[in-house]
């Protein structure tokens, strides 16, 4: 699961997903449930904040490649 990666990730370089949901600017609630629900239901914009800050390729996300 794509997600479980994402939160690995965000974990590593961030130490928690409130932190990294200040950095990109989103609230935690949201960021939670995109992890939650899966990156597939989120906001374009909001999987866009995310790639970049995590400087993963969206097209490579789609195809399940972090």
């Amino acid at each position: 699961m794509i997600e479980k990666e994402i939160k690995k990730l965000i974990m590593e370089r961030y130490g928690s997903v409130a932190a990294f949901s200040d950095k990109i600017g989103l609230p935690n609630s949201t960021m939670d449930s995109i992890l939650r629900r899966g990156i597939g239901k989120a906001n374009v914009e909001n999987v866009m904040k995310i790639c970049m800050e995590l400087q993963i390729s969206i097209d490579g996300l789609r195809h399940g490649i972090i």
